[in-house]
């Protein structure tokens, strides 16, 4: 069976390569990397492994009007319009595979992640595997393996580790968004967005708070600490329904901690610690379940 991975360059997309290469060795996978011309692609390339193949798609070098560049005002849940829609049909008839991975999280499977959820993987799959079904009669299967097993970033992170991956090898991926505050310096992570802040709740999670350096410190003042709030506020509004409730379910285990190291004393990081510990409190936090992946260690969320 041949697998092609969907690589972005992120910490989750090194993970899910690590499961493939774990569950099948690296025989028959491909990582495919597609340079798009979105702002972050010469930090991600610049981070990519070794057995990362980079390929041009001239997406976004267009003059496209929509919001291409940035969030669909229409779908915040979705930072490029169709990317994964685009980059699976691409990959999968450049590649012939039998699978494509994509790095979708189990927390991003609510209806507004038009191009990560179960009824995308099956649409997608159906249509690709019509279109090349007189090169492979078998089909192709566009699947989501974290979403699979019930893995949010941290129980996906905290299996990794576990299972060989090194937290250095975690360190060395680049997420992000290259939200940076005047006079910092470029070339680190920013600190100040909300993929940086995902990061450090998850490094903080697996006992290596200070792993990376970054431009300004993590949910320091600034837009990162903003969002953060906001979301949270959002859920909690919202009686935790929703795709804001969604997106806060990979912090609820591990964002405390992150607060408690650096930021104990901010009255507005309190209160989303105090919104994270009363939702769990209510225990009706979403897990998904966590199945067994042959030869390896069951990790549960912490």
């Amino acid at each position: 069976m041949k697998i092609a991975v969907l690589y972005s360059g992120g910490m989750d997309s090194r993970i899910l390569w690590h499961l493939a290469t774990t569950l099948h060795g690296t025989a028959y996978l491909s990582a495919v990397y597609w340079s798009h011309g979105h702002k972050q692609d010469r930090d991600e390339r610049r981070h990519l492994p070794g057995f990362v193949q980079v390929r041009q798609c001239d997406w976004l070098n267009l003059p496209v009007a929509g919001g291409l560049h940035g969030k669909a005002d229409a779908n915040p849940a979705i930072t490029i319009p169709g990317r994964n829609l685009a980059f699976a049909v691409l990959t999968a008839c450049q590649e012939l595979p039998d699978e494509v991975w994509i790095g979708a999280l189990a927390n991003e499977q609510h209806t507004l992640s038009t191009d990560k959820n179960q009824s995308f993987r099956s649409t997608a799959s159906a249509a690709i595997s019509y279109a090349l079904s007189p090169f492979l009669p078998s089909g192709v299967h566009v699947r989501c393996p974290f979403a699979e097993f019930g893995f949010d970033k941290g129980t996906a992170a905290g299996w990794a580790v576990r299972n060989g991956l090194l937290i250095s090898e975690l360190a060395m991926t680049w997420s992000c968004r290259s939200d940076h505050l005047p006079g910092t310096d470029r070339n680190d992570p920013c600190g100040n967005c909300d993929q940086c802040i995902r990061r450090a709740a998850i490094f903080t999670m697996l006992g290596h708070p200070n792993i990376e350096r970054t431009a300004s410190p993590v949910l320091g003042p600034g837009a990162g600490r903003e969002w953060l709030i906001r979301l949270y506020r959002t859920a909690a509004a919202q009686g935790w329904q929703g795709a804001a409730a969604e997106d806060c379910a990979p912090f609820m285990n591990h964002l405390v901690p992150l607060i408690e190291y650096r930021w104990s004393g901010v009255h507005e990081l309190a209160e989303v610690a105090r919104l994270m510990l009363e939702r769990d409190s209510q225990e009706c936090l979403m897990t998904a379940p966590v199945l067994p992946l042959p030869g390896s260690v069951i990790v549960r969320p912490p």
